[in-house]
């Protein structure tokens, strides 16, 4: 008979799903995964997943060694409702061009496609970097597209010549999100054909004219997995590459394009599987509705360090209630806390660390990826730990 939540006073261990897919790494999530659940390193591995989402619920361990599903024990007023994910992304592959609906285009998208949006509600998330992080996220300013469209003319054959003389008419800090989906449109509508002889044209160009730049490194190798007529190659042109610190955060909020192309990370987001995507995935895509639902205003993201908190827990400051995310940066030193009003799990990430629980005088040790889940109103802990970091989410 599995305990009711509410009735357990301790911690209790729980135990991780890994996610196989192409895009995969021997990475950060592959060794947790391969210490922790056993799985072989020669798979492609790229998600660690903690959480009740049903495609991959994590295990918690009961005092008496019997081990249960969490959401079996989670329910009701106590349910989980985030996830939490340690990602290896394999630059090769990347992650697809995708976006997160908000609630309203969540409902209509569940409704009207449910296998492929098997839920009706929205998915914030914030990524923190393990290692350095590249993305693409949101687009450009315009400016920043004519220097590209200049550099790179081959584009111009994916728009009209009014759509092309709107943007090279454009002056310093000029903004039109109108003129933004023209072209973001144009360009995820490219047929693959086209798409294939304009990257092929930018390509032999810039060779003979010597250009380099992170543009077309990043094109040249996502191109050797999608092929050439891959309309999110021409994304990158577009969108705003953006470097991620270890440490740092980026907040992902409706209706924002992005996509993740390396790096290891830790990720915190609404439990949702809605994702609309539109390139560089052999998964399912949904141009018309990516382009349909996005948000199209020019500019990068905030970068999100931990609020200052001594040497405890620090939170990230997300304008969202769907979660929340806190963080004890590498370290030797001890933390006393106490359990919040609804269930949180901790993550620990380095060489071990160990909470002990007050009241009932239960501690548990973990190594590197060892995770606890912390039942709410369950009082005062201290946390000892040996060269880990710590991440915790509620």
């Amino acid at each position: 008979m599995v305990e009711s939540i509410a009735d357990i006073s301790y911690p209790l261990a729980l135990i991780g799903k890994p996610q196989a897919y192409a895009w995969g790494k021997v990475g950060r999530a592959s060794r947790i995964a391969s210490m922790l659940s056993g799985v072989d390193l020669n798979q492609p591995l790229a998600e660690f997943w903690l959480g009740a989402h049903p495609k991959a619920p994590a295990d918690v361990v009961l005092a008496d060694g019997a081990t249960v599903p969490v959401g079996s024990l989670c329910t009701g007023d106590a349910a989980i409702p985030f996830m939490l994910k340690v990602l290896s992304i394999n630059h090769n592959f990347g992650l697809s061009i995708q976006s997160h609906p908000d609630p309203s285009w969540a409902k209509i998208l569940h409704a009207r496609d449910p296998i492929n949006y098997p839920d009706d509600s929205h998915k914030p998330e914030i990524g923190v970097a393990l290692s350095p992080v590249t993305l693409l996220y949101g687009f450009r300013h315009l400016t920043s597209i004519a220097r590209n469209l200049e550099l790179y003319p081959s584009l111009r054959r994916v728009w009209d010549e009014r759509c092309v003389a709107r943007l090279l008419a454009v002056s310093a800090g000029e903004s039109d999100s109108a003129l933004v989906r023209d072209m973001f449109s144009g360009l995820m509508r490219c047929e693959p054909a086209l798409t294939a002889r304009i990257i092929g044209e930018i390509r032999a160009s810039s060779a003979d004219r010597g250009v380099n730049s992170s543009e077309l490194t990043i094109m040249n190798r996502l191109a050797a997995c999608h092929g050439d007529g891959d309309a999110g190659l021409l994304a990158i042109f577009v969108m705003n590459i953006v470097n991620v610190p270890p440490g740092s955060g980026v907040y992902i909020g409706p209706n924002i394009p992005h996509a993740y192309l390396d790096g290891d990370l830790v990720e915190c987001m609404a439990c949702s599987d809605n994702v609309i995507r539109a390139g560089l995935t052999s998964k399912f895509t949904d141009t018309e509705a990516l382009l349909s639902t996005l948000s199209f205003e020019s500019g990068g993201p905030e970068m999100l360090r931990p609020q200052i908190a001594g040497e405890g827990f620090a939170p990230f400051d997300v304008p969202t209630s769907a979660f929340a995310l806190e963080m004890a940066e590498l370290g030797n030193a001890d933390i006393a806390f106490r359990a919040k009003d609804r269930p949180s799990i901790i993550l620990g990430l380095g060489e071990s660390f160990s909470i002990h629980h007050a009241a009932s005088g239960v501690s548990l040790s973990f190594g590197d990826g060892g995770s606890a889940l912390i039942p709410p109103n369950s009082g005062e802990y201290t946390i000892s730990r040996v060269s880990a970091a710590l991440f915790w989410a509620s």
